[in-house]
């Protein structure tokens, strides 16, 4: 059996994170929802 480590998760994660960004669309529902900070923070880390 294959075990996911956390970095993988982490690196999959960044993954979607970056996908979002890419669409204004996106942005724009997450900024509403009040993500948008709390994402800019984890991207300039």
């Amino acid at each position: 059996a294959w075990c996911h480590s956390d970095s993988m998760v982490a690196e999959k994660e960044n993954l979607t994170l970056n996908n979002l960004v890419k669409c204004p669309k996106n942005i724009k529902i997450m900024a509403k929802n009040g993500l948008l900070e709390p994402l800019l923070s984890n991207l300039i880390e």
